[in-house]
């Protein structure tokens, strides 16, 4: 049980990260002309 958990915190982790760096590209792409 304890290891399910800590595994899908990990996702969760990785998932927001890769989140993250998407949102910041897309940012750069939109503020460079």
């Amino acid at each position: 049980l304890f290891i399910l958990i800590s595994t899908d915190f990990i996702k969760k982790k990785r998932i927001d990260r890769e989140t993250r760096s998407i949102v910041i590209y897309g940012s750069i792409i939109r503020f460079t002309p």
